[in-house]
């Protein structure tokens, strides 16, 4: 019986047993309990007889472990037989206590099915701890005999995990009483002096003389790399056995590595010869960009670990998205590391070799200073003037100070980078950098000062032995004051060459386009494409050098690292702007005349209504169809023509108010990181000038298009789309080619009847559009798209062009011969004959919607798609080896405004940033310079105007009526919209920048136990649940969102989460632990990302308290505020950047009355407080403050409470006369001291 039949026969049984059994009740049946089964015949729960239990399914019993099926019940297996089964005659030693079969020696166990049986293992393996697999022996030398598991061969010894020769130990200790010794020569003491001291270190045991061994021997990469890894733990000090082995080796290899003398093949390379800073890279760089470090990585085993990118992984304090590696822009941060949370990972002890990746991705090897290395126990890279760099690094070393022997495998020793600076030296050529240089310095600490440190004993200027400063430094300094001509030269230099380049390509597909083989227009159409492409690269290159120029001069702080840009320098730079300027304007003319050539053609598919009535026997003749709406759509597409994605008058407006009425021009004033916001000064460097009104100039025209795309576009609409909806309202289409066979087609058939009716019928029409209830608009069917490139065959154009020309030719010159082609544009339209015009318009749109309909024997078309690579690259099929026409699908309906100034908006851009830095090289103000720029554009837009209003009456031959030329108006309501938005934008930005977070409240986790175990103390567990009422749902901190470090899985770092999770449980919150221990700026960003979404409730965040002030300058605290080591109650509140307010956790809210708030005191008053308290000298300084302090009530009262008893604090308060008796009980006291809900 299947299960749906089962259920069916159930129900029914359901159904009808009540009619026939009245003398009981059947029940749904809740689900069996632990120990039954369900049975299916009666329906009910039953127990299973023991010692059976339920089985997986629920339906039946079956026999617990250690039993097995004997008939109808269980049997014991016999004693310690965990599986039951019998161990067959090869197995002498038989069952074994804990319930398996005793296999001989090297042997593991096989089941079967009544049975266990033995194999025998390689004797390379020996049997797994599961004792049913063998695991092979960790050296291949070892082997399983004579009862020895694993056991090395007689002449060799163990050494780690493999079996060396003994030869090998004699010849790798000699000349030394301890091979294996490692000294520790820079121990750093809270003095601020070193000592030194060597231990036998058991990582070097375990591995010097099988790596040394391998490497000399066989050159085995691995142990080379080991090998080479222990002679960088001695810093290079050649006297110590791994680098005297190393070096011997290194002598005997001739062969060398890309070319590098100091590089030998199988060895890593560790020294340099010769001094390699003079090396410089080949790659350009400008202010802000990455200087793209690379890492190659290997563990102390010399594993290779593989290559990737040098972000933050030298930073174990402070790290994030940091900008050490932004060209031109110094950098340095000092922090704490907790040498006591290293000392136990093994992810810590690394070795690197670093590169910076050039051009090509070629790697350039990146020299290292080691300030500890020793040669005969002399410091050589300190106090000389020549330097030894070497290549390998690591920043922390937690292996090699574990000693021989030793009973824990805890290191003695910990080493650790106290500063690494990473050098930048620029050169002569502009971009161009020497190989960076990294400077690093060690400390060597041991674990038992680490351990034994106690914070409360040391203060900033004698840092804690468990917690030492360390420094990140990057520096840049100028190699070579020289001009910067040459990199200017070589920048346009490519610039041209990609310009000829992309011009050819361009040229290329011009030529398809246009099936041209005219060699002079090919060559005109390629002076103009270099051209543009000229002054393209001219803009790009003065705009970014000036503007990074600029940016890095006023940057500077300290030394003058960068100078005001010389003459000469902005003399080439204005010479290139003129240049760029006239090439500019040309390629403008040459737009205009080429969109005012553009042939256009609309295509009405409105059909007739029937036939008039006629009068005798006059012929009966058709409805006429209405022109109007093509002439609507003729004078919209005219009225589109100077359409610009920005307006000129708005961002002229905001380009001198911003300049010369906010003062922005003082940024190109000669005063480094002091940018003059004096309205009347001059800038005293035309570059610099350039640099901030052409950046600025741009800024504003991609925050206007920014704001047209994000919101005007979306909901307010889109101009090109708008004519698109126009033209499908119309029934009216357009042909379009820009060039000879290449262009666009907008559909506009109405998927109505008609649409040349009443506003009742055409609101109807809509209506069912927008109900779905019509086809879609597209071309295709099923489609939605309406805008098409065309790439038109040789014969499309000829027809085309016999059409339109050769009827209408007969009567414009007839001395011309018949099948010749003249221009229009030396030709007016208004001369030919109505009769011919009409002629001609009727069999191009006869042409054209037959076309259409694909009812074109010897013009068909076909409908494609294009693909990413091909819009990039502006494909163009090569219609020559074709004979049909491609629509290449637009889905974004946009590609048409190409013919119009809509899809040159960049050109006209940097025409007018052109004009208006030409302008200011002249001498010209802001405003004068706006002015130049707003004539200019007004004579392109008079010539675009009149010259594409006339193209469109001779194109369409719709138009045949004298109408005067059109103007573009300065501010359409369009326009207005967009400058009314910007305006409404900046200003929430504004406020956005004022209120970038809300309230954050920081507090470090309870207190740790007092052997330093994880966890919380019984003090840690008290203030968890007292952080619940101080914290809690009626408390005024009103708190939304939770955050505690990232803990580990085996319990490490998770005291700030279990001293918050109680509270969070009561709010209904949970704990965000998704950020790291040393991740502050992910903090920052959860903060943030919760305010942007919910800004009515403020943050907890509760950390450990060495990271606060991490956290505190990421939240753009300025300073550097520490948390005290010996507190456990401070509250920070964090808001704008500041911290506002700083109280204990049982102060309560600043809202809150206080006893004392309003109470004036006198300053005997407080010299009397203070000398109540003189024995209690640790709170001298936080008695002194209160002189200071704005409500000094406040400050003493939350003194006493904090730290004196209950009785001390009623006695003083009334010592003092800042209370009468009885005003304050004990009990009240009592309850804010400690005993009630006080975090103390």
């Amino acid at each position: 019986m299947t299960r749906r039949s089962f259920l069916l026969c159930f129900s029914l049984t359901l159904c009808i047993y009540p009619l026939f059994v009245t003398s009981s009740t059947l029940t749904l049946p809740s689900p069996c309990n632990a120990g039954q089964y369900f049975d299916i015949t009666s329906l009910t729960c039953m127990s299973c007889p023991s010692p059976k239990i339920s089985s997986a399914d629920g339906y039946s019993c079956q026999c617990p472990k250690n039993y097995t099926n004997s008939g109808s019940s269980c049997a014991l297996c016999s004693e310690y037989q965990t599986r039951c089964l019998s161990c067959v005659v090869n197995i002498t030693l038989g069952v074994q206590k804990d319930g398996y079969c005793g296999c001989p020696f090297n042997s593991r166990l096989v089941d079967g099915t009544t049975n266990q049986t033995c194999i025998s293992c390689k004797d390379t393996e020996y049997p797994s701890t599961d004792r049913y697999s063998c695991t092979p022996c960790i050296d291949p030398s070892m082997r399983s005999v004579n009862n020895q598991l694993c056991a090395c061969p007689n002449t060799t010894v163990l050494l780690g995990a493999h079996c060396v020769s003994s030869s090998d130990v004699t010849k790798y200790s000699q000349g030394t009483s301890d091979p294996y010794a490692i000294t520790y020569n820079d121990v750093y003491n809270s003095n601020g002096g070193t000592s030194s001291s060597s231990i036998s270190s058991s990582f070097l045991k375990d591995r010097f003389t099988y790596a040394a061994s391998q490497c000399e021997n066989n050159l085995d990469s691995a142990s080379c790399e080991q090998l080479a890894n222990m002679c960088v733990l001695n810093h290079y000090d050649k006297t110590t056995p791994a680098c005297t082995v190393y070096n011997r080796i290194y002598q005997s290899i001739s062969s060398q590595v890309n070319g590098e003398k100091d590089w030998k093949s199988a060895l890593p390379w560790l020294l340099y010869s010769s001094d390699p800073t003079a090396q410089k890279l080949s790659s350009q760089y400008s202010f802000g960009n990455e200087i793209p470090f690379t890492i190659a990585q290997y563990a102390p085993n010399g594993t290779f670990l593989g290559i990737t990118r040098l972000l933050s992984q030298f930073q174990e304090c402070g790290r994030g998205n940091t900008p050490w590696n932004s060209f031109g822009t110094p950098y340095t941060h000092t922090c704490t590391i907790d040498l006591g949370q290293l000392i136990f990972r093994d992810d810590l002890t690394y070795f690197y070799d670093i590169y910076v990746l050039d051009n090509n991705n070629t790697l350039v090897p990146v020299p290292v200073l080691n300030l500890n290395m020793r040669q005969q126990g002399n410091l050589v890279n300190q106090g000389s003037s020549s330097y030894t760099y070497s290549r390998r690094l690591f920043i922390y070393d937690n292996v090699s100070g574990r000693q021989v022997n030793s009973a824990t495998s805890e290191p003695s020793y910990i080493r650790y980078t106290s500063k690494i600076q990473f050098k930048v030296t620029t050169s002569p050529e502009l971009g161009i950098i020497y190989v960076p240089i990294i400077t690093i310095s060690y400390y060597d600490q041991s674990t038992t000062s680490i351990q034994s440190a106690e914070p409360s004993n040391y203060n900033a200027y004698t840092p804690s032995p468990a917690l030492p400063q360390v420094s990140y430094v990057v520096s840049y300094q100028l190699g070579d004051k020289s001009s910067a001509q040459s990199g200017l030269s070589g920048v346009l230099g490519a610039f041209l060459a990609l310009g000829a380049v992309t011009g050819l390509y361009r040229i290329l597909l011009w030529t398809r386009r246009n099936h041209s083989g005219r060699r002079l227009s090919a060559l005109f159409r390629w002076i103009i494409y270099l051209l543009n492409s000229a002054s393209t690269g001219i803009f790009v290159t003065v705009l970014a050098f000036s503007t990074a120029w600029m940016a890095m001069y006023k940057g500077q702080k300290g030394a003058i690292l960068v100078g005001l840009p010389t003459s000469e320098i902005e003399g080439l730079l204005k010479n290139l702007i003129f240049a760029a300027a006239g090439c500019k304007i040309a390629v403008i003319f040459d737009l205009i005349w080429r969109q005012t050539e553009t042939h256009i053609f609309f295509i009405d598919w409105e059909k007739s209504k029937g036939n008039l009535m006629s009068r005798g026997n006059e012929p009966t003749k058709s409805v006429p169809v209405s022109i109007w709406r093509t002439l609507f759509v003729a004078n919209e597409w005219n009225e589109m023509q100077t359409m610009r994605k920005t307006s000129l008058p708005l961002t002229l407006l905001a380009q001198v108010f911003l300049l010369s009425g906010v003062g922005l021009i003082g940024f190109a004033g000669d005063v480094p990181s002091s940018p003059s916001m004096d309205r009347s000064s001059d800038p005293s460097s035309w570059m610099m000038s350039f640099g901030v009104g052409g950046s600025l100039f741009v800024a504003i025209c991609y925050v206007q298009r920014f704001w047209s795309w994000l919101f005007v576009h979306r909901y307010i609409g889109h101009p090109l789309q708008q004519f698109i909806d126009v033209m499908s309202i119309s029934n009216i289409s357009a042909f379009i080619f820009s060039e000879r066979c290449f262009g666009y087609y907008l559909h506009g058939r109405s998927v109505h009847a008609y649409s040349d009716t009443n506003m009742t019928e055409l609101n109807e029409n809509l209506k069912r559009e927008e109900d779905d209830l019509t086809a879609r608009r597209g071309l295709m069917p099923d489609t939605d798209t309406q805008v098409f490139e065309v790439y038109a065959t040789e014969a499309l154009r000829e027809q085309y062009n016999h059409i339109f020309l050769y009827l209408l030719m007969q009567d414009i010159d007839a001395r011309r011969e018949r099948h010749e082609i003249v221009p229009l544009y030396r030709r007016n339209i208004r001369d030919v004959p109505d009769s011919k015009a009409v002629k001609a318009y009727i069999a191009l749109k006869k042409f054209f919607t037959s076309f259409i309909d694909n009812n074109q024997v010897n013009h068909k078309y076909t409908v494609v798609e294009k693909s990413n690579l091909q819009k990039l690259t502006g494909y163009t099929p090569n219609l020559s080896r074709h004979n049909q026409t491609f629509l290449y699908e637009d889905q974004d309906g946009e590609s048409y405004g190409d013919v119009m100034w809509w899809g040159h908006e960049n050109q006209l851009m940097m025409m007018n940033v052109l004009v208006f830095g030409a302008a200011q090289s002249l001498g010209a103000v802001p405003i004068v310079a706006a002015l130049a720029v707003w004539i200019l554009e007004q004579m392109y837009n008079t010539l675009r105007n009149y010259w594409g209003e006339k193209n469109i009456s001779q194109k369409t031959l719709v138009d045949r009526s004298p109408t005067p030329a059109r103007y573009t108006q300065s501010f359409t309501m369009h326009k207005g919209t967009i400058a009314l938005t910007i305006i409404l934008l900046s200003t929430l930005l504004v406020e956005a920048a004022d209120a970038k977070y809300g309230k954050v409240y920081l507090i470090r986790h309870g207190e740790k136990p007092a052997d330093g175990g994880e966890g919380l103390s019984e003090a840690g567990k008290k203030r968890a649940q007292c952080l619940r009422k101080v914290f809690g749902v009626t408390s005024p901190y009103e708190i939304g969102y939770i955050l505690a470090q990232q803990y580990k899985a085996d319990g490490s770092r998770k005291r700030p989460y279990d001293t918050v999770k109680n509270l969070a449980a009561d709010l209904g919150l949970e704990v965000d632990v998704s950020c790291d221990r040393d991740d502050a700026d992910c903090v920052a960003h959860q903060i943030k990302k919760y305010h942007k979404q919910d800004n009515s409730k403020h943050v907890l965040v509760c950390w450990e308290h060495g990271r606060l002030t991490d956290i505190a300058q990421a939240l753009d605290v300025d300073g550097k505020p520490e948390y005290p080591g010996e507190r456990f109650d401070l509250i920070w509140t964090v808001k704008d950047g500041s911290i506002i307010d700083e109280r204990s956790e049982g102060e309560g809210d600043t809202s809150s009355s206080n006893l004392l708030s309003s109470r004036k005191f006198r300053a005997d008053d407080i010299d009397e407080f203070c000398a109540l308290v003189k024995s209690r000298s640790i709170y001298r300084e936080e008695v002194e403050s209160v002189r200071l302090a704005g409500s000094p009530g406040l400050c003493l009262q939350t003194f006493l409470i904090r730290h004196l008893t209950s009785r001390e604090a009623i006695a003083t308060f009334q010592k003092l006369h800042f209370l009468d008796k009885g005003q304050l009980t004990g009990s009240a006291v009592r309850s804010r001291v400690g005993e009630g809900c006080l975090c103390k």
